[in-house]
């Protein structure tokens, strides 16, 4: 469970409902080993199902029992609100990246714009609990407008060389080991001029048993991407998920955003992608309805300082969102990002502020 690695954050107590459900709740009210909670099975047809084709065989994946079961929903449910907690930690630091250090205090990026009345920020977080060092793998920011309802993703790349505050230049990915979720917000905030207002923080292994309990998702994906894997449905060794909607498992998700191919700027797309996905399998199985029950089946193999009441201000704009599919989608990229090498072969990412605002401004700032 997170709560056990990641004891310095100390709102594991708080943590909802997975990062997607965030997403989901965020989305409908809006980068675990074992809880059990019982859901209502949802009734799918088979002309519905779009499995993962292999560019030579099609082979059905496996049925997957989920660890996660939902509990059936009980009328005299009353949700109790726990206390907003504070991220906090005191990981230990890693060593800065060797080579050329740039200056530990550049010019702050000004605030020029309010933020849109009724928007909600949630720093999406995707870490690995398996690697040595605590690092985020995937750094997206949902924001909800809930007076438009509307919704945007932000994704920002992992490899992005910052001024981390009260630690100076490195990887953004590097953020979380110096102070947990609460030290990367401070980062977004002091490099890219905003500061999301809450988080959301999964492991790739909790985030896979949330997927299970909730069934397969439906994956726009809008580039083929052939790669090597170890599914059952593998041909030779090789995976295929092609253009259009492709039915995703949990393990077939996690090596679709996981892969590396075509560099960051395609990872970043591939996860917007399951995200999306995510959230309307949730608007599918009325989490809507469910916010209480789900937010209490889903804290303890998250981390977050997202409460119920948060999600239940998301919830009018949920149906809206999923009716319209409301949801723009960003990503710094090479335009807002200059490609460098460090002196030790480190591939980073150098920020080009003029350019990188202009985006944030259309991302973050407008109604």
């Amino acid at each position: 469970m997170i709560k056990n690695k990641l004891h310095p954050i100390k709102t594991v107590h708080k943590r909802l409902t997975a990062c997607l459900l965030s997403v989901v709740f965020f989305l409908y009210g809006c980068v675990i080993f074992g809880t059990a909670i019982e859901i209502h099975p949802v009734t799918e047809t088979p002309e519905n199902k779009q499995p993962i084709i292999s560019s030579t065989q099609t082979i059905s994946p496996p049925t997957i029992t989920p660890t996660i079961e939902l509990p059936s929903i009980t009328p005299s449910f009353t949700p109790t609100l726990p206390p907003t907690p504070v991220p906090t930690s005191t990981i230990t630091p890693i060593q800065s990246l060797p080579g050329v250090r740039f200056p530990e205090t550049p010019v702050r990026v000004p605030w020029q714009n309010p933020y849109p009345e009724g928007q909600l920020r949630i720093l999406l977080l995707g870490v690995d609990l398996n690697d040595s060092i605590l690092h985020a793998d995937s750094i997206t920011v949902l924001s909800v407008n809930t007076r438009q309802s509307t919704a945007s993703l932000l994704s920002i790349p992992s490899t992005l060389y910052v001024n981390i505050p009260d630690v100076g230049m490195e990887r953004l990915n590097n953020a979380i080991s110096f102070g947990g979720a609460g030290k990367v917000m401070d980062t977004l905030e002091y490099n890219l001029g905003f500061r999301a207002n809450k988080y959301l923080l999964v492991d790739a292994r909790n985030f896979a048993e949330i997927l299970d309990s909730i069934g397969n998702i439906k994956v726009q994906v809008a580039s083929q991407l052939i790669s090597r894997c170890s599914l059952p449905q593998a041909v030779d060794g090789w995976c295929d998920a092609e253009p259009g909607v492709n039915q995703m498992d949990s393990q077939t998700a996690l090596w679709y955003v996981r892969d590396t191919a075509g560099g960051e700027p395609d990872r970043m797309r591939r996860t917007q992608e399951v995200l999306v996905a995510v959230f309307n399998r949730l608007m599918e199985i009325r989490a809507n309805e469910r916010i209480g029950e789900l937010y209490n089946a889903y804290l303890p193999h998250v981390e977050t300082d997202l409460s119920m009441d948060d999600l239940f201000s998301l919830a009018p704009s949920s149906t809206a969102i999923y009716a319209g599919q409301r949801i723009n989608r960003f990503a710094l990229s090479t335009k807002e990002a200059v490609p460098f090498t460090m002196p030790g072969g480190e591939q980073v990412l150098l920020l080009d502020q003029n350019s990188a605002w202009n985006l944030i401004q259309t991302a973050i700032f407008q109604p």
